[in-house]
């Protein structure tokens, strides 16, 4: 875990890069209220326990997104 936290990472590297926005995974036990400021919007959330084959699922899906934004 980060000192600061994913939603600072979050919001440090979309800052410097906006093209990393809907690349980021949040795993926890609560999913973050709409109203949350911060990645709802743009990002994947995966609560605890963690299932593997769903993560993995998420990982496909975001380079498989990537991959048709580069076609």
């Amino acid at each position: 875990m980060l000192p600061r936290g994913g939603v600072w990472l979050w919001r440090e590297a979309t800052a410097l890069r906006s093209e990393l926005r809907g690349r980021f995974f949040y795993c926890g036990a609560d999913i973050l209220p709409d109203s949350f400021d911060g990645p709802v919007q743009t990002e994947r959330f995966l609560s605890k326990p963690l299932d593997l084959n769903a993560l993995w699922a998420e990982i496909v899906a975001v380079a498989d997104q990537r991959a048709s934004r580069l076609s």
